[in-house]
């Protein structure tokens, strides 16, 4: 099981008004070495100078009236820190606003204790040591193989496919950074 330990994150600051959600997050993120710090709502972010500058913070946006992107906002209207946002559903128009308000990743509920994790270390810059990861998708049948050996003679992970309609299954395997 992946863990972080606490000199690389600081800290996560969790926003979620549910309880047990709240507190299964927290259950998830503690036992792997991070250490959290609770609000209930992102408008408290501003006025929370007491608590450590977190290294992410991860927010459900579903749970606020205003919207993802105003979510987002508040979250980081006091730094620059990579947001992982939550949802309870996935709706698509969310999505997208969470997207361009400048999310670190977007997850569902219930959200699995690895790719919460996983989420966690990326944001923070844990992918250090791993190679740059890219998934080439190209319809002629030339263009992968010569992009891929071109891309793996710069040290970056390939993975090529030729039919589209494979790429969101092999997106959620192979996480890659750039497609």
């Amino acid at each position: 099981p992946m863990t972080v330990s606490e000199t690389s994150l600081p800290g996560v600051r969790l926003i979620e008004p549910d309880p047990g959600a709240k507190e299964a997050l927290t259950r998830c993120l503690q036992e792997s070495g991070c250490r959290v710090a609770w609000l209930d709502s992102p408008r408290e972010c501003p006025c929370a100078g007491q608590i450590e500058p977190p290294a992410a913070i991860v927010v459900n946006v579903s749970a606020g009236t205003g919207g993802a992107a105003e979510l987002i906002g508040a979250c980081r209207s006091d730094s620059d820190v990579p947001v992982i946002a939550i949802s309870d559903e996935d709706a698509l128009d969310e999505r997208l606003a969470a997207e361009r308000a400048g999310v670190a990743d977007y997850l569902l509920k219930p959200v699995a204790r690895e790719r919460l994790l996983r989420a966690v270390v990326d944001a923070v810059g844990g992918k250090a040591g791993e190679p740059f990861r890219a998934l080439v998708i190209a319809d002629a049948p030339d263009t992968p193989g010569a992009l891929e050996r071109m891309l793996v003679e710069a040290g970056i992970a390939v993975q090529c496919l030729q039919d589209p309609v494979c790429a969101l299954e092999v997106i959620d395997v192979f996480q890659p950074d750039v497609v």
